[in-house]
């Protein structure tokens, strides 16, 4: 018996199944389908590999994006999103306000965004453990899920708001340009569900990327960061040039005139960041810590109780750090990524520090106990001294066993390594090119928190008016640096700057004020008021108390640094 032949119907069907829009392309071009239409036609992938020095980008024709967001939707379902979780967004950009006589139409342009595809993605050069490659054939950033631990690093770097922690997973997850689909000669979620072929895959040249941001100094899109940090690879057109640099036409000249110009959607919008409650605390821990070990390898003699605390600091802060990661079993990997990581530098010098911190307090330790059986086996010996003689050159040797030319080095290399892990702190932050985190502020605010708070704990365990001083003249400069950041409150536009002296005199104006009292009662007051021997035999709990405080002043100076930070991000679109 032999099996019945397909229909011709049954042919088709299962042609259309199994051929690729590469190979649809390629039969319709060979049987010359396309007629007088062939320019018209427009496929949406390219279609054949990049060549050595192209990589694949998104294109998008703003003039043809309705603001559907079919995009959006395409792409949370095919990649399995959870229920607030996006990879692309739509945002808008607006026109600026006019004068009601001018009769100027209003103008308002949706913008659709994913990830760009970086040439140097920051992302990329700031994750600790090596969780994103760029793929050397097709230049798609990709992030490897089982690599990350979730310390959220690359959300700060990207200036585009890319990367989006998943609370669930405790891991980051981002646009990879549906790879798969691509390898197969099939296009992105987001490119086919478009109604208006709005968004299409192309190639691009990373070298004209790089000479169109840094040499040329074009702009990428109007109200998204500068280009010449990431060198982002997506091509936006639009006939109106006040969009972006790649316009398709040129306004006339009396209507450019007459034009108002573009801004984001939420230009004027003030939205506090995450506290980060376990960074905060890391941060200030790990500089009082580091601020006391210094005071410590400055004194004449051993100090152990300054070591302890120095030693107790360090690993409280480091401790509550790790409640920041998504994965902690896998920070033992932050190393990984030394060569071009910040924070990677950083969690290696504050390792050798707590390390080099625990050896230096051992030494007394360990010389504390050996006084102690020196002191017994020259008393038991001496039949024929004075006991007291006995004791005293026992405790004279032990001391001076103490003073080894080791510790000493010991003790200033500790110092060493620790401001070391400051400076790599602030330059975490200073990586991220966002304005509150210059160099030229954090540095102060980081060094600061360590000088302020190593005189405190050292003032606490052992009082001298030198360190009520150092306190006193350092929480005053300390206050200037944060205050000068109220000056642009007064800026003429919404600058990022701007926004942050807004939120700390609006939404976190109780906290600010908290921070003042708690700066000049303990940086100020009670140091004067110590000084002064006010406090008599209450001397060490109002140095205790002063501690407190300047600790609590400095919690909420890190939280004002982290929530009043203002996040780039592309033009129009509300983070979640």
């Amino acid at each position: 018996m032999t099996t019945p032949s397909p229909s011709f119907i049954e042919e088709l069907l299962a042609d259309q199944r199994s051929v690729t829009a590469v190979e649809r392309f390629s039969r319709a071009h060979d049987e010359r389908a396309f007629g007088e239409h062939a320019r018209a036609y427009r496929d949406l992938i390219p279609l054949e590999a990049p060549k050595p020095g192209e990589q694949y980008a998104f294109e998008v024709e703003l003039d043809k994006c309705s603001g559907c967001k079919a995009c959006v939707t395409a792409c949370h379902s095919l990649n399995g999103l959870d229920e607030h979780e996006t990879w692309r967004d739509v945002g808008l950009l607006v026109s600026a306000p006019s004068k009601p006589w001018k009769k100027i139409p209003a103008i308002q342009q949706t913008v659709t965004t994913a990830c760009h595809h970086c040439v140097e993605p920051g992302c990329l050069e700031g994750c600790p453990v090596l969780a994103y490659e760029k793929d050397s054939v097709t230049g798609i950033v990709r992030h490897l899920d089982d690599q990350c631990i979730g310390c959220q690093y690359c959300v700060l770097k990207c200036p585009y708001d890319v990367p989006k922690y998943n609370s669930r997973l405790g891991i980051v997850r981002k646009c990879d340009m549906c790879s798969g689909r691509l390898a197969v000669g099939e296009a992105p979620a987001c490119v086919q569900a478009c109604p208006n072929e709005a968004i299409r895959i192309t190639k691009v040249s990373k070298s004209e990327v790089t000479i169109q941001f840094r040499e040329r100094g074009e702009t990428f899109l109007t109200g998204a960061p500068d280009g010449n940090y990431t060198l982002p690879t997506t091509i936006y057109r639009s006939a109106d040039r006040r969009v972006c640099a790649l316009s398709t036409d040129t306004l006339l000249a009396d209507s450019a005139v007459r034009a108002p110009t573009l801004l984001a959607a939420d230009a004027a919008e003030l939205k506090p960041q995450p506290a980060h409650w376990p960074l905060v605390l890391m941060l200030v821990l790990s500089q009082a810590s580091v601020g006391v070990s210094t005071v410590a390898g400055m004194q004449d003699a051993v100090n152990l109780p300054m070591l302890l605390l120095a030693l107790a600091l360090a690993l409280a802060g480091l401790g509550t750090s790790v409640f920041h990661l998504g994965r902690p079993l896998g920070a033992w990997r932050a190393f990984l990524n030394l060569k071009r990581s910040w924070m990677s530098r950083e969690i290696v010098v504050f390792g050798v520090y707590v390390t080099l911190l625990a050896a230096s307090a051992t030494i007394p330790l360990a010389h504390h106990e050996h006084r102690g059986r020196a002191t017994l086996s020259s008393a038991s010996r001496a039949t024929h001294l004075n006991i007291e003689t006995a004791v005293a050159n026992a405790e004279r040797r032990a001391e001076d066993s103490v003073a080894l030319p080791a510790w000493v080095a010991q003790t200033t290399s500790v110092a060493f390594v620790g401001l070391l892990g400051v400076f790599c702190s602030a330059m975490i932050y200073h990586d991220t090119r966002r304005p509150l985190w210059h160099w030229r502020r954090s540095l102060p605010l980081f060094f600061g928190s360590t000088i302020i708070l190593g005189a405190a704990g050292a003032a606490m365990l052992g009082s001298s008016s030198a360190l009520l001083a150092t306190i006193a003249l350092a929480t005053v400069a300390k206050l200037g640096v944060e205050v000068l950041t109220l000056r642009h409150r007064t800026d003429r536009t919404f600058t990022p700057m701007k926004k942050t002296a807004l939120l700390v005199t609006g939404h976190f104006q109780h906290a600010a004020f908290a921070r003042i009292v708690c700066a000049f009662a303990g940086g100020v007051g009670l140091p004067i008021l110590l000084m002064a021997n006010v406090f008599g035999a209450f001397h060490a709990i109002a140095a205790a108390l002063m501690f407190a405080l300047l600790l609590t002043g400095e919690l909420i100076e890190r939280l004002l640094f982290f929530t009043t930070v203002v996040a780039p991000k592309m033009p129009g679109n509300v983070s979640t």
